[in-house]
């Protein structure tokens, strides 16, 4: 006996809503999956995700302001799913990385946003080793061109890397995470103060 349309309508959102469900329990399945990856990083002596997120946020914000000169204010909760979706995917490290890309890329869609988070996670592919080619200028021969983005990108790491083992020193002499952002605020303004003492090249 064929169903008739309210049958097939009726089924048709039976079928929509089963989908729907099984999203949400595929997507809760994976959270309990990242707790207890976590756990188990933790009861292994490794670092959490947590404290993964609070290093990438802090080298986000040392990159953006180095870049723009100001503090970067993120989205929350919002870039800190984003976030775990990078450290899950790729690891603290090459997020770390890529970022330092990032910011060093100057196609006007990044200026433009001003190099948001939001934009780094749906670009994130195109940050990836393939990405630190030397770039030049179009009509432009040797030594005319942009610095290699990977030259910048390695500073930036190392930079990066510099900072990371001087603020584990301070924790480990008991200083407060506001000391030691006072410590590196007081660096930022004396080398803006450095950078306007110097003679512009332009007279």
């Amino acid at each position: 006996m064929a169903k008739t349309k309210t049958e097939k309508t009726d089924d048709k959102h039976l079928l929509e809503k089963l989908a729907k469900l099984t999203a949400a329990l595929e997507e809760n399945a994976a959270r309990e999956r990242a707790l207890l990856d976590e756990m188990r990083d933790l009861l292994a002596g490794r670092r959490g995700i947590g404290e993964a997120l609070k290093s990438l946020y802090a080298a986000w914000g040392e990159l953006w302001q180095a870049r723009y000169g100001t503090t970067y204010v993120f989205s929350f909760p919002k870039d800190a799913t984003l976030m775990k979706r990078l450290v899950v995917a790729l690891g603290e490290e090459e997020v770390q990385r890529r970022m330092a890309v990032y910011m060093t890329k100057q196609d006007e869609f990044y200026v433009r946003a001003q190099h948001s988070f939001a934009i780094f996670h749906g670009t994130v592919n195109q940050h990836g080793p393939q990405s630190l080619a030397p770039v030049r200028p179009a009509g432009r021969g040797p030594g005319h061109g942009l610095a290699p983005v990977s030259d910048a990108a390695d500073e930036a790491i190392q930079q990066q890397i510099e900072t990371r083992r001087r603020r584990e020193e301070m924790r480990q002499q008991d200083m407060s995470d506001a000391d030691i952002e006072a410590v590196f605020d007081r660096e930022y303004e004396e080398r803006v103060q450095r950078r306007s003492l110097l003679p512009d090249p332009r007279d």
